[in-house]
C-alpha cells in the first residue's frame, strides 16, 4: 500500500516555506519520482476542481505503478507560506527546484508534469540548476479547450 507523508521545504532563494505531500510506492528501494506543478492561479497540492482532487488521483495512479509523487501547495495556498500574487517566474521555478531537492533522498530519477503552458523562460529557469537534481523529463498537459462556463451549467 502506498504511503503519503506531509513534507515542508524552503523555496530558494527567499526561503518561503512550502508544504506538500510525498507519496511513496510500497517498495523498499529508490524509484523514479514526478513533481506535479499546478496551473494558473494559487492551487493546493490536490488541485481541487469542483470538489474533485485531481492531483491526489494522479499521485495514486503513479504510486500504484512504483513511481513516487511530490505535490505541493502554491505560495499562499493551503499550508504554504508566501503571497501568490507577489511571486514571479523565478520564484515559481525555484519552487520546482526546491521540490526536486526535497524528493531527492527517496528518488532515483525525477521528472515533472506541468499543468500549464510553460514559457521558454520558465523552462530555462527550472532547468537552469541541473546540479540540484537530475531532471529526466518534462511533461506538459495544457488545460482543455472547452470554456469553463460549459462545465458550470
Amino acid at each position: 500500500m502506498p504511503t503519503e507523508t506531509e513534507v515542508t521545504f524552503p523555496n530558494h532563494p527567499d526561503k518561503t516555506k512550502l508544504s506538500g505531500t510525498l507519496s511513496l510506492p510500497d517498495v523498499n528501494q529508490e524509484h523514479p519520482c514526478v513533481i506535479l506543478i499546478s496551473g494558473s492561479g494559487p492551487q493546493t497540492r490536490d488541485q481541487d476542481i469542483l470538489g474533485h482532487k485531481l492531483f491526489k488521483d494522479i499521485a495514486d495512479f503513479f504510486t500504484r505503478r512504483d513511481i513516487a509523487v511530490l505535490r505541493f501547495d502554491d505560495p499562499g495556498a493551503g499550508k504554504s507560506e508566501g503571497v501568490f500574487a507577489d511571486a514571479g517566474l523565478r520564484d515559481f521555478a525555484g519552487d520546482v527546484l526546491a521540490a526536486g531537492r526535497k524528493s531527492r533522498p527517496n528518488c532515483l530519477r525525477i521528472g515533472t508534469i506541468c499543468f500549464k503552458r510553460p514559457t521558454p523562460a520558465y523552462r530555462k529557469n527550472t532547468h537552469r540548476s541541473k546540479a540540484a537534481f537530475p531532471m529526466r523529463c518534462w511533461i506538459t498537459l495544457p488545460a482543455g479547450s472547452t470554456p469553463g462556463s460549459r462545465y458550470l451549467r
